[in-house]
């Protein structure tokens, strides 16, 4: 077993300790947290994801080893950083801000891709992959350790610290199972490459293995399966380049991923021979599923309507909710899927790239990639370039049938472990004017970050509904939104939408504000409550548009037509609307004889 802290070692005991912890605030923390507030609940997770990765560039400038050269990484992350901010203004998009959240997380990723080549630079690839596998295999074994807790119940012991979960939703701290499975896969691969690398004993090697590969069973995610045959091919294409020097790295590989396996087809059985309630596993829920007409099915049809509409440039960053509603066709006319909430993603990378960044912003993405990643196929071919390939490859599956890489902290993640590529580059420790540049623009982006989670704090203030809020206070938290959606741009989108929950086009008099923020926020991303912007354009004279707007709504969110029902149907501003209303109702209650039916026109 190797030693990374022996003081033999080059780089020394403290370099490497530094960068275990600098990695386990990117790659740990943020996925152990369970801190979701206000309407952007992610906002702290994923704020906090890109001031970790800041401090990684600032203890790379601290030791001296941020004196190198910016990396492709660098360069890329930049371009694209550069192509939301314009594409944006180009276009006129109706929240720049929104464009402007994304272009300001890649420009902190090109600053911690400039970090990462400077510990590879010092300390080699092969100790800077090993920190990453360190950090991931012991924070896969705490979120295995939190799912079985899921599993047995004891999470309600610790509620505000732990995720509840239940048995037959298992989601660890990361509040989704797919979420789950995909950071367990890292653990995985973590120590079966630390096993395979002599860094991990082979009994403890072997226990992680187990204790990783059968909480996945507990998970039931479907995507598991996919990684298992993804990252067995790279295995498989790995030892070809190595040679027989890579046996032992493939022999360990599929080892683990055979047990993930034998997990589907063995756990119920185990569980039931210790006489505990059985679970559904993933090779049951595939079983039982059907690709065709499913939801997913129908949002990639909508996607590549949506590409098909603007092809070359796309419809500009976060234009998806808005293009996918509008795109939405359905067989039968309406959605068979009974949703109560919006698409904002296609669940799928490529699909969503074309719709919002056309065939050159796609190309830009992918190939981009590519030459970032290319230095870790050349020769000879190592098993330190192995690990960050098979753990791009696992979310990159995922990325294939949800959207993991929008979350910041996957990113972050995701970001170092393109970053990490072998270097030629051989650095002593220094200060010069290269350093000082990333430090000096981490260190600002840094500050921006904490002023902007001041104004996020006001905003979930504002946001929150209390029912002993005086009139005058309710006067306050619409001022403060207002002030927040006029002068905070990254933050109008969620300050409007909050807006639009203070007023409504049901009330006697219409509160200009309500309306303006109804008018942009719920035509931005037009969840079920987007019915409010088409009864404001009513109420404004503009009917046609009204009428068009909530005839997409009926089709696209039939589960809520009785909900509308009851709303229009009992006030006096939208009698000429509800006639429309209610041959939707009977429509659907054709294809859904079970569902409620809707109050008759003439009962008015």
């Amino acid at each position: 077993m190797r030693d990374d802290f022996s003081l033999t070692n080059k780089g020394g005991a403290w370099a490497f300790a530094w960068l275990l912890s600098a990695f386990f605030l990117i790659a740990a923390v943020p996925f152990l947290s369970i801190l979701r507030v206000g309407p952007l609940s992610s906002f702290y997770l994923e704020s906090g994801s890109l001031v970790f990765a800041l401090l990684l560039v600032l203890l790379t400038f601290a030791t001296g080893r941020l004196n190198v050269l910016p990396p492709r990484g660098t360069v890329y992350f930049l371009l694209l950083a550069a192509f939301w901010h314009v594409q944006a203004r180009v276009m006129g998009l109706d929240y720049l801000g929104m464009s402007d959240m994304a272009a300001w997380a890649f420009v902190v990723l090109s600053l911690a891709a400039w970090a990462c080549r400077g510990w590879v630079a010092s300390l080699g690839q092969e100790r800077v992959t090993a920190a990453l596998a360190w950090v991931l295999l012991i924070g896969g074994c705490l979120q295995a350790a939190v799912a079985v807790m899921q599993y047995a119940g004891w999470t309600s012991h610790f509620t505000g610290y732990l995720a509840l979960g239940a048995k037959n939703n298992i989601i660890g701290q990361l509040g989704q199972r797919n979420h789950l499975g995909h950071y367990l896969m890292w653990g995985l691969l973590s120590a079966a490459w630390l096993w395979s690398q002599r860094r991990l004993h082979a009994l403890l090697g072997a226990a992680a293995v187990l204790f990783l590969s059968g909480t996945m069973g507990l998970v039931n995610s479907r995507t598991i399966l996919l990684y298992v045959a993804a990252v067995g091919l790279l295995a498989l294409f790995w030892r070809w380049r190595q040679g027989r020097g890579g046996n032992r790295l493939l022999l360990i590989t599929l080892f683990a991923l055979a047990m993930v396996v034998a997990v589907q087809f063995s756990l119920n059985a185990v569980l039931g021979w210790l006489g505990i309630s059985q679970v559904e596993t993933a090779l049951q829920r595939m079983e039982g599923s059907s690709f065709a007409m499913s939801a997913r099915d129908l949002e990639w049809r909508n996607a590549w309507r949506v590409f098909q509409d603007a092809p070359l440039w796309g419809h500009g960053w976060d234009s998806y909710p808005l293009q996918g509603f509008l795109a939405g066709s359905f067989p039968n006319g309406f959605s068979p899927n009974g949703i109560s909430v919006l698409f904002t993603h296609s669940h799928n990378i490529v699909l969503q790239l074309l719709a919002e960044m056309g065939l050159v912003g796609t190309l830009l993405v992918f190939g981009g990639a590519l030459w970032v990643i290319w230095p870790y196929f050349r020769r000879p071919a190592s098993a330190e370039s192995m690990l960050p390939l098979a753990l791009m490859t696992v979310s990159l599956c995922h990325s294939m049938l949800e959207y993991p890489l929008w979350y910041i902290y996957f990113l972050t993640a995701f970001a170092v472990m393109m970053s990490i590529t072998p270097s030629e580059t051989h650095i002593r420790t220094g200060y010069g004017i290269k350093a000082m540049l990333p430090a000096a623009s981490a260190f600002l982006i840094i500050c921006g970050i904490v002023e902007l989670g001041f104004v996020y704090n006001d905003l979930v203030k504002f946001d929150r509904h209390v029912k002993t809020d005086t009139a005058e206070e309710v006067v306050r938290k619409v001022a403060g939104l207002e002030r927040i959606a006029r002068t905070e741009p990254l933050l109008a989108y969620y300050a409007d939408l909050s807006l639009t929950r203070r007023g409504t086009p049901f009330d006697p008099e219409i509160r200009p504000w309500a309306a303006e923020a109804s008018k942009r926020a719920l035509r931005h991303r037009p969840y079920a409550t987007a019915y409010q912007y088409a009864l404001y354009e009513y109420r404004e004279g503009n009917t046609e548009k009204a009428a068009e707007w909530l005839e997409k709504l009926y089709h696209y969110y039939p589960s809520s037509l009785n909900y509308y029902a009851k709303q229009i149907h009992a006030s006096p501003y939208f009698k000429n609307l509800y006639p429309d209303l209610y041959r939707a109702c009977e429509a659907y209650q054709k294809l859904k004889p079970r569902t409620e039916s809707c109050p008759r026109p003439e009962v008015q």
